[in-house]
């Protein structure tokens, strides 16, 4: 949304200093300031007070661990290390077919193949993972964000069932319940963790997750310019994606992206607590698990359709 906001305003002012105009951009209905400070605000709310058993839950209902514990002191540079892959564009395509005719969101089938590798490569059990949620949802219709730059994201735990047994559809299955019962977006977590007292020393005393798991979504190709124009971008535009570092003290990030037609993840790890072949381990398998857990999936779901052609289907 940033992206989109800033390349809109640089196009827009470019425009009109071209055409002798003075340059005059759309105002910012609400700055992120204000947006932060009225979260904020809601730590002492009635709806986020009354989810505080289900954070105490969920942050507590970790029975694996992948990462050693945290050592004194942030990683420094030498510490972080990464482990790119991306799939084909043959198995992208096929990974996308699955998605429309399972109707089911690829971030969820992502979660749902990294609990079956977890399993296979550590054992049975539950393991803690952040993910992102929508922050610039979290005060609609209240607050208009259409035209503020910053970073949303709301950061908390869920509990991700790890079963290396279980079907693709019962994983499957596991991965939405889990994120639908997620209340107001996430933010309760962190507002509860870090702005309500009487929770902000039982929730800290849980400690973060070992896993970051971000699905940042497509990431825009831009269309080929020619020499004369007034304004040109990078033309890897995955770059900025690639490259930062995590900053938020996980012993790994799962970073998945798509650009180019082509699924990439890349594996973030602090070297001082999880080893390098560990994490090897488990990028392989991912992506062999997320093929393997798709095929799988629409297997059953063609069982339990059945073989009816002459089936009427709902267009509605």
């Amino acid at each position: 949304a940033s992206r989109d906001i800033l390349l809109t305003d640089i196009f827009t002012a470019f425009g009109q200093q071209l055409a002798g105009e003075e340059i005059a951009l759309q105002p910012v209905t609400m700055p992120w300031t204000e947006w932060s400070q009225r979260c904020a605000a809601l730590a002492v709310h009635p709806a986020v007070v009354e989810s505080r058993d289900y954070w105490l839950k969920t942050a507590t209902a970790s029975t694996l661990k992948v990462a050693s514990e945290r050592t004194a002191g942030a990683p420094g540079l030498p510490d972080l290390a990464r482990s790119a892959s991306s799939l084909t564009v043959a198995e992208t395509t096929e990974i996308d077919d699955a998605r429309r005719r399972l109707r089911v969101p690829i971030d969820e089938m992502l979660l749902a193949t990294l609990g079956r590798t977890i399993a296979q490569q550590v054992g049975d059990g539950t393991v803690a993972v952040d993910v992102s949620g929508e922050g610039r949802s979290v005060l609609k219709p209240d607050v208009d964000l259409r035209r503020t730059v910053g970073w949303f994201n709301t950061i908390y735990p869920i509990a991700l069932n790890c079963a290396k047994d279980d079907g693709a559809k019962q994983l499957l299955d596991d991965v939405h319940n889990t994120l639908t019962a997620v209340p107001h977006y996430g933010i309760g977590y962190g507002l509860l963790r870090y702005l309500y007292a009487p929770t902000a020393r039982q929730l800290g005393a849980t400690g973060p997750a070992d896993i970051f798991f971000s699905y940042i979504g497509t990431i825009p190709d831009l269309p080929p310019l020619g020499e004369d124009v007034a304004v040109r971008f990078d033309s890897d535009t995955a770059l900025p994606v690639r490259e930062a570092i995590p900053g938020l003290g996980h012993g790994i990030e799962l970073r998945v992206f798509r650009t180019a037609g082509v699924l990439h993840l890349d594996w973030w790890y602090d070297s001082r607590r999880v080893d390098g072949a560990t994490v090897q381990s488990l990028a392989d398998g991912f992506s062999r698990d997320l093929l393997d857990l798709i095929r799988e999936a629409l297997a059953a779901d063609e069982m339990d359709s059945g073989s009816d052609e002459m089936e009427l289907v709902d267009l509605s």
